[in-house]
């Protein structure tokens, strides 16, 4: 149980810690009331290197006078575009976030187990607080590699973090340091952006997950007592209104999200599946050469790894979200009166009507868009590479 001294806004302080403590690190200051000036001026800074970072990758991809430099500088173009489509969703959508946020003060979680008693297999209530840990190891792990990596390599040579367009000479050494150091804020920043939106999403739908979980718990309680009479019956049917009640509370936090999410989505996996096609083509232009080909495999798997955390969670979502109205009539309901019969009947027809989170309400979140997406480009990667073999044939023949 929570702790009755602390409110609302406290609770929610404390359960998402790790994950408003990075949103509000890359200059998202969710679930503020007030902001000081030296917040307002770090925000605008943070949001000034990543933003101009982006634009360096952007001219750089533009202003490249060669395919093989352009198809490397495109990975970096459209990589950051997908991360800046969702720093962006972020700061539009903020308050609708903080909404989202809000209706889980409803919600408890911290009574559950965090592992199935039967299976031992971990439960949507335990990986809450797991995936912020997961979130937090991977920020610390990449951006100290990232960070670890620049320093050596500045060590030996004296140069620009990122070899990208600037409108502006930098061969005086304020210039290049002041450069250098936007630089290195923008790429964290954007690693950080990564990881704390996936981190959201995946948060807000084990939330959820978690309450159909204890309602389905809640559910199967529901049992006739040995000697039956109107105090047992009575009994039943107070659980079953609470089940109902918590049943709509979950139904209406799960429209939520769909409606936050669907229009990121929206425009995300139409970007994802735009990079993906690119990296294939980026990956055979670049054939012979293992460095660039590594780095197009370690960027395709990057955004498919994305693709699999969000369609995955929203495939586990439908399911749970199906599962109510077996767990409805599972519970101990022949021989009950009529009218906790109808309300039991009420409950599983409305756990019928299916819920899927959608990408622009026409793409489910789902294995299904995942495996469609990894099916194009593996595709048009598989008809490209057999396309240059058969150039490289016909310029050896003749």
């Amino acid at each position: 149980m929570e702790n009755s001294t602390l409110n609302a806004g406290d609770i929610t302080e404390r359960r998402f810690s790790l994950l408003f403590f990075f949103l509000r690190l890359v200059g998202i200051p969710v679930n503020r009331k007030t902001s000081s000036c030296y917040r307002s001026l770090y925000n605008t800074v943070f949001s000034i290197c990543m933003y101009n970072l982006y634009l360096e990758f952007t001219m750089d991809f533009i202003t490249s006078k060669d395919l093989d430099n352009g198809i490397v500088k495109i990975r970096f173009f459209l990589g950051t575009t997908v991360v800046m489509w969702m720093h962006l969703y972020l700061r539009i959508r903020k308050s609708a976030f903080e909404g989202l946020f809000a209706l889980t003060e409803s919600f408890r979680w911290e009574d559950q187990p965090e592992t199935d008693p039967d299976t031992k297999v971990l439960t949507m209530a335990g990986l809450i607080t797991r995936i912020q840990r997961y979130m937090l190891c991977a920020i610390i792990f990449i951006n100290g590699y990232h960070i670890t990596s620049t320093i050596i390599i500045r060590a030996k040579h004296y140069f620009l973090m990122f070899e990208t367009w600037h409108p502006f000479d930098n061969s005086s050494m304020l210039v290049l340091q002041i450069t250098n150091i936007s630089e290195i804020f923008g790429s964290l920043a954007i690693i950080t952006t990564l990881m704390t939106f996936t981190c959201l999403y995946g948060v807000m739908v084990c939330v959820a997950c978690s309450q159909l979980e204890k309602l389905r718990a809640a559910l199967l309680d529901i049992k006739q007592e040995t000697s039956e009479h109107e105090g047992t019956f009575s009994r039943m049917q107070d659980q079953l209104n609470a089940c109902i009640r918590h049943h709509q509370e979950i139904k209406r936090f799960m429209q939520e999200i769909e409606d936050v999410f669907n229009p990121c989505f929206c425009g995300l996996f139409l970007i994802i599946l735009i990079t993906l096609c690119c990296l294939a083509f980026s990956g055979v232009m670049s054939w012979g050469h293992p460095a660039d080909v590594i780095q197009a495999v370690i960027a395709y798997f990057a955004l498919l790894l994305s693709v699999f955390i969000f369609c995955r969670l929203g495939t586990e979502l439908t399911a749970q979200a199906e599962s109510v109205g077996d767990s409805a009539w599972g519970c101990d309901w022949v021989g009950t009166p009529v009218h906790f019969q109808r309300c039991l009947a009420f409950v599983i027809a409305t756990a019928q009507k299916e819920f899927t989170l959608t990408a622009g309400k026409f793409v489910p979140v789902s294995n299904t868009t995942m495996m469609n997406m990894m099916n194009q480009s593996v595709s048009f990667f598989m008809f490209l590479l057999q396309m240059k073999y058969r150039n490289d044939g016909t310029t050896h023949e003749k």
